[in-house]
């Protein structure tokens, strides 16, 4: 490993110990307040992996375990609400070069009133991407760390019993080790306005203001602004339907290939939801900006079904299948071109402390300009223990 290698490494690490230690400051400090709810959960889990990197030519599978310890916390009344998760991974598998240890933490601080609500949720990684993101070029970019972290903080004001302003906003930073993949940034701002039509029905209008910034070369930017409507119908207590359409303007600076003006292009989604005492189900169409490892942006359309059925109280099926569209600007050198997976899995409680889990996962990818894609089997099995 080259000095300068190790020392990025070095820095990644170092981040990401900062990052996930506000997590362990956060929980400690309410825990010395009140006494709060923490649970702890113990998993193994057996894995199998026909194509981790995703590529189409000299696949390599790999096999082996993953053990992870998460503790979750949970504290709050009526007015302020607390929660935070941790978990720490370990690796292990045939091929060394596949090992990792990985952290991950999510925290959500809320604070109500009769008309106001803050609210600030953040997250962060520090793990081994592959294909956990979209950074398909048909490169063998091999197992490299990543440091991920994001906060997004929220504002609500009830002006009238119909009337609701909402403001929220999002910072989200990528980084990884060497040179390969791209370090971006993520930033935006969403003003918003919420009216209730009927008891059943919500109207909302709201104006999206969003940069992606490549961390590599400081003058390559994405700016990304316009307003969009949404319309949300509750059919009844178990059914609903949220539909959106928007317009948006996309300026690329810095960029070769970038015409240096403005691009519009359509953004829409619709979402239909189920929810009984056994069954939650839901069908969605969505076109949205995808930030990529590349040091570029594109549009992905995705069409998604998920299924979460509970047949009895010890035994549950999930399954969920998407379809994905990619729409590359002309700066990107990405070659994905469109994209589908499909997952099932089992969970059974064998007591109240035990859990039996196996999924199946199958993915597919079509490249632009080639001939062969790339698909992925990974299969896992395991148990969990809650305490």
């Amino acid at each position: 490993m080259s000095v300068e290698k190790f020392h990025r490494k070095k820095d990644l690490l170092l981040q990401a110990v900062g990052v996930n230690a506000v997590f362990f400051l956060v929980i400690a400090g309410a825990a010395m307040a009140k006494t709060p709810s923490i649970g702890l959960t113990l998993s193994e889990k057996a894995i199998w992996d026909s194509n981790p990197l995703m590529l189409t030519r000299n696949v390599t599978d790999i096999w082996g375990s993953g053990t992870q310890v998460t503790v979750d916390y949970d504290k709050g009344n009526q007015a302020v609400q607390l929660k935070s998760s941790l978990s720490v991974t370990q690796n292990v598998f045939n091929e060394r070069a596949y090992n990792s240890t990985d952290f991950s933490g999510t925290s959500e601080l809320a604070w109500n009133s009769t008309r106001w609500r803050l609210a600030l949720r953040s997250n962060a990684d520090y793990d081994t991407t592959r294909t956990s993101e979209i950074t398909t070029f048909n490169l063998d970019v091999g197992s490299k760390r990543r440091l991920s972290y994001a906060f997004s903080p929220e504002l609500y004001y009830v002006l009238s019993p119909r009337g609701i302003f909402s403001l929220s906003g999002s910072w989200t930073e990528t980084r990884y080790e060497g040179d390969v993949l791209s370090d971006y940034r993520t930033m935006s701002l969403t003003p918003s306005y919420t009216y209730n039509l009927t008891p059943l029905q919500q109207l909302q209008i709201s104006t999206l203001l969003r940069r992606y910034e490549s961390l590599e070369s400081g003058n390559q930017k994405v700016d990304t602004l316009g307003p969009s409507v949404n319309w949300i119908y509750e059919f009844d207590p178990s059914l609903s339907l949220a539909l959106s359409g928007g317009l948006y303007r996309t300026k690329y600076k810095g960029y070769v290939n970038g015409s240096g003006g403005w691009e519009t292009a359509p953004s829409f989604s619709g979402t239909l939801n189920y929810e009984d005492e056994q069954n939650r189900a839901s069908v969605s169409l969505v076109r949205s900006r995808q930030a990529y490892g590349n040091g570029t942006e594109s549009y992905i359309t995705t069409f998604s079904a998920r299924e979460n059925y509970k047949v009895n109280e010890k035994f549950s099926i999930n399954f969920d299948a998407d379809y994905q569209l990619a729409k590359q600007p002309s700066v990107s050198s990405s070659a994905l071109e469109k994209a589908w997976g499909a997952e099932t899995g089992l969970s059974y409680s064998i007591t109240r402390k035990w859990d039996l889990n196996a999924t199946y996962r199958h993915r597919e990818e079509t490249l632009k300009n080639s001939s062969k894609g790339a698909d992925r089997d990974i299969i896992r099995v395991g148990l969990s223990y809650k305490m």
